[in-house]
């Protein structure tokens, strides 16, 4: 009933796309069209014996390098069939769709493993999966980076990674951060430094504990998602390297778009100025430098600080509140910006 549920949410929400599901997709003209070539240029260029990070068909004669590039390969493997019988444009918004079920039913799982229960994991899942970020992006089509459904899978198979300690869940674990890799690498990227993390509060508090060998033997399990997400990934990465070897870093003045797309630190409190309610006021009133992606929603944050104050909750819920703190730090950028406004002197992070 779980994913009905958010199935019939993902319907609402998204209304009234289900209207004109076969015909409309979302965004505002400026990158939907991308993710749509995206997802036609993959079962294209596999189906004629090429490879999907270049292509001859963009630039002709020269072709374009598309290894940088958001592609979204899973994106367009997933739907290959719907595309094929359906279109394209069905299959891309059955693709929206499957992206709020599936990151709504991963973080029902993973809140349902700290909580227990049902109504509670079936808010924490709608409270990720329909953020306002997420709509934010889906608004501007930008679909590949809406794509966050895997990051919860991948969390709750590296808590089962901890607890269990089986070399399949190793496996299962490099699956989800490979999924996240092939569709969006700048979720793969985040997650990395998120495993990093995470892997140090968990080691740390072993060797407190003096639980040497614990230490170690996870350690290894680490070591083997890191390796079999280094394969899995291969293509892209050599690909990336021998580009940057052939034709040097890319060369940019300044900070380049760092500056532009970092957040404010007013944006993690207001909404953008697509908000149905807030957005006049966001208009008239604020300065952001692109769009604010940041807001957190005082919802969660209330549940956050319930956690942090409940004893049955505080140990666990102090490990998220340093991940967020930390991701909120690095999401400022080089420059720290309030309203607009940037300070010269780079953030702490």
């Amino acid at each position: 009933m779980t994913i009905v549920g958010y199935g019939v949410l993902a319907l609402l929400l998204t209304w009234p796309l289900a209207r004109f599901w076969t015909t409309h997709a979302p965004g505002d003209g400026s990158d939907d069209p991308a993710m749509l070539w995206n997802l036609w240029w993959v079962p294209f260029a596999l189906f004629n014996g090429l490879t999907p990070l270049r292509s001859d068909y963009l630039f002709w004669p020269l072709g374009v390098n598309l290894v940088f590039y958001t592609l979204a390969t899973l994106n367009a493997v997933l739907v290959m069939p719907f595309q094929l019988t359906l279109g394209l444009v069905p299959a891309n918004t059955i693709l929206v769709w499957f992206e709020l079920i599936m990151g709504g039913m991963g973080m029902f799982y993973v809140a349902r493993r700290v909580t227990g229960g049902l109504l509670g994991p079936f808010l924490a899942g709608s409270i990720f999966t329909f953020a306002h970020s997420r709509f934010v992006y889906l608004s501007l089509g930008q679909f590949n980076i809406a794509a966050s459904q895997w990051v919860p899978w991948y969390v709750l198979a590296l808590w089962h990674m901890e607890s269990r300690a089986r070399w399949r869940d190793v496996g299962l674990a490099a699956l989800f951060l490979l999924a996240n890799g092939w569709t969006e690498f700048t979720y793969a990227s985040f997650l990395v430094l998120f495993t990093l993390l995470w892997w140090a509060w968990h080691r740390t508090g072993e060797l407190r504990r003096g639980e040497w060998r614990r230490a170690v033997a996870r350690t290894r399990q680490y070591a083997g998602v890191a390796l079999l997400f280094a394969l899995g990934l291969s293509p892209v990465l050599v690909s990336m390297m021998i580009t940057l070897r052939v034709e040097g870093d890319f060369l940019v003045e300044g900070l380049g778009f760092a500056d532009v797309f970092s957040n404010d630190l007013v944006g993690f409190w207001v909404p953008s100025h697509l908000h149905p309610l807030l957005g006049r006021w966001v208009r008239q009133d604020l300065n952001f430098a692109y769009l604010n992606f940041a807001y957190l929603g005082y919802v969660p944050l209330t549940f956050a600080l319930i956690a942090l104050l409940d004893r049955r909750t505080r140990a666990q819920a102090t490990f998220w509140g340093v991940a967020l703190i930390t991701f909120m730090a690095l999401s400022l950028g080089p420059t720290l910006r309030l309203n607009g406004q940037q300070w010269g002197a780079p953030p702490p992070l």
